[in-house]
């Protein structure tokens, strides 16, 4: 390959979700360690949840105005207009930054800026995170220069023309470093995520098992990232029962939490089954069950089979669901040495160099000199 010196400019596609922007800013941040003069633009959708999350970022970011496919059969003429506007913004998009290379975060608003890379003869790089690929991933798979995955089952659903890297999931620093401490009994703390973006029916099944049985916790403190619709309504409720349980819309120091977590009960979202796999946090997860094509169910799935995890499959009646919870939850908490050894479950699957490997491979594209990749080869 041909050496060249100029600055890599890399164009971070897609996000709306932690999962999918949390995994994008790990690996800016390993670029921008092998490379720091490398210049970033984040590009997505315009959630206040992406901006709150960008903000903390030292990253140059921006918005179009893509809409999400199941719109389409809601509301045709608007899909098919915003659709088109957010083709024609991600051109302008991509014809001013002038990206080396662009990274496909996944999510609906990675498409029109692939799309407009393609056009642009500009390579890219897919992230892909979940065991089933979704569909920006399916969609612009077969033009990419590589896939990077979490699961080696995500190769099964991908063509087999496509260049599939099995790098693990790339996580922040402050979290990789999680994965020094201990698991010990001192660590009482369960800790219940529904996501960056909340689950109101966890929440609800969480909160019907503490009121029901939460003596089972004494002795433990509990955190609740709730998500912003029910956040001022899961402390008036907690508040009611006496309930000892912090409460907040989105966790934004969740290594501070992690490092005293003793249990967790959580989605199964790739990016916190990878987080909470770093931090040894034993967990039961509750799959999202209308995931797409049920990526949440596989992802859990793969996790349990590694013993690191329970799984609690959500009912239609909530009762079922937390009588569920609560029987999985009393066999943890219960039961330390099983505790341990599934935190040691989830620690042997986590991958600490998957963003440094990934920056490696998007630095070798955008054609760096190859004495600049030397630390992350």
């Amino acid at each position: 390959m041909k050496s060249s010196r100029r600055t890599p400019r890399i164009l971070f596609a897609g996000g709306g979700t932690g999962g999918h922007l949390f995994p994008g800013l790990a690996t800016a941040a390993a670029i921008e360690e092998i490379c720091p003069k490398a210049k970033f633009l984040f590009a997505g959708t315009e959630r206040p949840l992406e901006r709150e999350i960008l903000a903390t970022s030292p990253y140059e970011q921006t918005t179009l105005p893509a809409e999400p496919l199941r719109n389409l059969w809601q509301s045709p003429l608007r899909f098919l207009s915003r659709s088109f506007t957010a083709w024609r913004a991600a051109l302008k998009i991509v014809d001013q930054f002038k990206p080396t290379t662009v990274v496909g975060l996944g999510g609906y608003a990675s498409v029109p800026l692939l799309l407009a890379a393609r056009r642009r003869k500009i390579p890219y790089v897919l992230l892909e995170q979940n065991t089933i690929p979704g569909r920006a991933t399916r969609c612009m798979a077969t033009k990419a220069h590589c896939i990077c995955v979490t699961f080696d089952e995500t190769r099964a659903y991908l063509p087999r023309s496509c260049k599939v890297l099995v790098t693990g999931n790339p996580l922040r620093t402050e979290i990789c470093q999680l994965a020094e401490a201990a698991y010990t009994p001192e660590r009482k703390t369960l800790v219940i995520l529904g996501g960056s973006q909340g689950a109101d029916r966890l929440n609800e099944a969480v909160a019907l098992m503490l009121e029901q049985n939460g003596k089972m916790l004494e002795g433990w403190d509990v955190v609740h990232q709730s998500g912003p619709r029910q956040e001022v309504a899961l402390k008036a409720r907690y508040a009611r029962r006496s309930l000892p349980c912090e409460v907040h819309a989105f966790i934004k120091d969740m290594q501070s939490v992690y490092r005293r977590a003793g249990i967790a009960i959580a989605r199964s979202g790739a990016t916190t089954l990878s987080e909470l796999a770093c931090a040894g946090i034993p967990s039961i997860l509750v799959p999202y069950p209308e995931s797409s094509d049920g990526h949440q169910l596989r992802n859990a799935e793969s996790f349990a089979k590694r013993q690191a995890s329970l799984v609690v499959e959500q009912a239609a009646d909530v009762i079922e669901t937390s009588k569920q919870l609560e029987a999985a939850l009393n066999a943890l908490v219960t039961d330390y040495r099983h505790r341990e050894a599934m935190s040691r479950e989830a620690k042997s699957w986590a991958r600490l160099d998957a963003a440094r490997r990934i920056a490696a491979e998007v630095l070798e594209l955008a054609q760096l000199d190859k004495n600049h990749l030397k630390e992350a080869t």
